[in-house]
C-alpha cells in the first residue's frame, strides 16, 4: 500500500473513531439524563406518597384526636362533639385558654395536642424535604384560613406545648412554622388569610 492511502485510511478511522466517541458520549449522557429524571419523578411519587399518608392519618382519628381538633377550628362547623358532651366554637376557644384544664377543656386541649402533634411533624417532614407543601394542602388550607380570627389563641397555646428550656425569641415551634406556610402562600397566590 502506498503511504497516501495508508495516510488517508488513518485520517478516516481518526474521524470514525472520533464520531464514534461522540455518539458514545451523547447516549450516555442521554442514558444519564433520563435516569435523573426516572429518580426524580420517583421521589417526587414518594413525596407525594408520604404527603397523602400524613394528611390520612391526620384525618383518621384512629388513636388520636386531632381530625376533631381541626374541625373545631371553624367557627361555623360547630356544635362539636367533645366525649358525651358538646361544645360551641366559643367553649373550644375558651378551653384552650384555661390554665389549669378542667372538665371539657382537659378533653378539648387534648385534642389540640394531637392536632398540633401532627402539624409539628408535618412541618418536620417538609423542612427535610421528604414531602412538599402542595403535597400537605388540602384539607388543612381551609382550616388555617378559619384559624385567623384565633390566631393569637391558637399561637399562645401552640407555644406552651414547647418543652422547657426554649426560650422567647428562639426558632418558632414547628407548628407555628407550619401555619406560617399558609401566611406566606396566601401572599404570594393573592389569598386574604393572615396568619
Amino acid at each position: 500500500m502506498s503511504e497516501g492511502f495508508l495516510g488517508w485510511f488513518q485520517a478516516i478511522s481518526g474521524l470514525v473513531a472520533s464520531v464514534g466517541a461522540l455518539v458514545v458520549a451523547y447516549v450516555a449522557l442521554r442514558q444519564w439524563r433520563e435516569a435523573t429524571q426516572q429518580r426524580q419523578m420517583e421521589l417526587r411519587w414518594r413525596q407525594a406518597e408520604q404527603g397523602r399518608t400524613l394528611i390520612n392519618e391526620l384525618c383518621s382519628n384512629e388513636g388520636h384526636h386531632a381530625y376533631s381538633a381541626l374541625e373545631m377550628t371553624d367557627p361555623r362547623g360547630e356544635p362539636y362533639q367533645v366525649g358525651r358532651a358538646t361544645v360551641t366554637h366559643q367553649q373550644v376557644i375558651d378551653a384552650l385558654q384555661q390554665e389549669p384544664p378542667t372538665g371539657n377543656a382537659i378533653t378539648i386541649q387534648e385534642y389540640f395536642d394531637d392536632l398540633f402533634f401532627y402539624l409539628d411533624l408535618i412541618e418536620l417532614f417538609l423542612e427535610n424535604h421528604l414531602v412538599t407543601f402542595d403535597d400537605v394542602l388540602s384539607p388543612l388550607e381551609y382550616y388555617a384560613a378559619r384559624m385567623v380570627s384565633n390566631r393569637v389563641v391558637y399561637e399562645e397555646y401552640i407555644r406552651e406545648l414547647q418543652p422547657p428550656g426554649i426560650r422567647e425569641g428562639e426558632r418558632p415551634p414547628r407548628a407555628l412554622r407550619f401555619l406560617e406556610r399558609f401566611r406566606l402562600c396566601s401572599k404570594e397566590n393573592g389569598f386574604l388569610l393572615t396568619l
